[in-house]
């Protein structure tokens, strides 16, 4: 682009946004009745989405003083898709709040700090009487708050699971007992490096980590319906930094099923061909770490039904719930500029550097749709 032509993408510094307010306005809107307004805003609402409920807990310890302190930081990302409803008018407003909730974290030492009945968690001895300090700050970040909206029947609650385990072991706690999808990351125990004292228990120090936080969902979240197990060794989930920051994407969970590392994936660079080392490595790879936990749920389950006296509550949860693992996915609508060779709408999955063709809806493009409709039979 010539240096004296101004800026054409709203990222860019100097962009001017020159349209007519007016252009693609229902002037006589205000005058339909209210019941018919909240309809049509209910209807804009967004698609379901990822929250992601970040924050992290840090511990120091003051030996000479015999003191403990633990810090809760919470970086929650803003909601922007809510943003132009909210501040469309009040009815809009009002509208959005009557379809999601507060999600919020309370402080640490708020409730009783959550134990298994095997008294393996025990604080060790030479630090016993040390005082506890807790505090909790909210990050200065911009678009970043202490707490968040969703719906908690529709949207995807997203959290760290060695962070919550660590949180609710230290009296902390989530509002989300009405929640019905969760997404976990760090779900694998090589990646749940809990800081917490004890021995270990059913001869796995795995299976105890699993148990604690399978434990921990079964009584905060009743409601729960699905949750995924994520597995990715990419950060996708920086809200402030490009491509998320400045384009229209919205991050979905995509199932690992047997079909899903087959797929038609495009756009890897001359070093991912279909023929290259480096996609092999990475689908196999991906396909370990799937096969990794649902190994250690199976380990997981096994342990618990045999204890069925003491986690009764437990077995019962989890007989109709099965994790599922997942990839996180960057869904780029058809409604943006964007002249790259793969087209519109497209999904993007960062764990393999690759696009998978999708629908508008955001789902993914199945190659085999209507071939099992046609021959056997499949409903549509």
């Amino acid at each position: 682009m010539c240096k004296h032509c101004p800026p054409l993408n709203p990222w860019e510094d100097g962009y001017q946004d020159t349209r007519d307010p007016r252009d693609g306005t229902f002037e006589n809107f205000s005058l339909l009745p209210i019941e018919i307004q909240c309809k049509i805003f209910k209807e804009a609402l967004p698609s379901p989405q990822i929250i992601n409920l970040a924050f992290k807990i840090t511990q120091s310890r003051d030996h000479s003083a015999r003191k403990i302190f633990r810090q809760l930081d919470m970086s929650i990302p803003t909601n922007r898709c809510m943003l132009p409803l909210l501040q469309a008018c009040a009815n809009s407003h009002a509208e959005v709040y009557r379809n999601v909730e507060k999600i919020e974290i309370a402080s640490l030492g708020t409730i009783t700090p959550f134990k298994l009945s095997n008294p393996v968690m025990e604080i060790p001895q030479h630090i016993r009487d040390y005082t506890v300090f807790n505090r909790s700050r909210a990050s200065q970040k911009p678009d970043t708050r202490a707490y968040t909206y969703m719906r908690a029947d529709e949207d995807i609650l997203m959290l760290d699971a060695a962070d919550v385990v660590t949180l609710y072991s230290y009296g902390g706690a989530i509002s989300m007992s009405n929640v019905k999808y969760l997404a976990l990351q760090s779900a694998s125990p090589d990646d749940m490096t809990l800081e917490l004292p004890g021995d270990t228990i059913d001869g796995s120090y795995e299976v105890r980590r699993l148990r604690y936080l399978f434990k921990i969902i079964s009584l905060f979240c009743p409601a729960l319906s699905k949750v995924y197990l994520l597995i990715d060794g990419r950060n996708c989930f920086n809200f402030n930094d490009s491509p998320v920051k400045y384009r229209k994407l919205e991050l979905r969970i995509l199932e690992m099923d047997s079909e899903f590392l087959f797929e038609d994936f495009s756009g890897m660079g001359a070093k991912y061909n279909s023929e290259g080392e480096v996609e092999r490595s990475t689908r196999s790879g991906l396909q370990h770490d799937a096969d990794y936990i649902t190994r250690d749920w199976k380990l997981y389950r096994k342990a618990i039904n045999r204890n069925v006296a003491r986690d009764g509550d437990v077995v019962n949860f989890w007989k109709t719930r099965e994790p599922v693992a997942g990839l996180v996915g960057w869904f780029y609508p058809d409604s943006q500029n964007d002249l790259s060779i793969v087209p519109l709408p497209r999904m993007y999955v960062p764990s393999m550097l690759a696009w998978l063709p999708a629908h508008a809806d955001g789902t993914t493009v199945d190659r085999y749709k209507g071939l099992t409709q046609i021959f056997d039979g499949a409903p549509w």
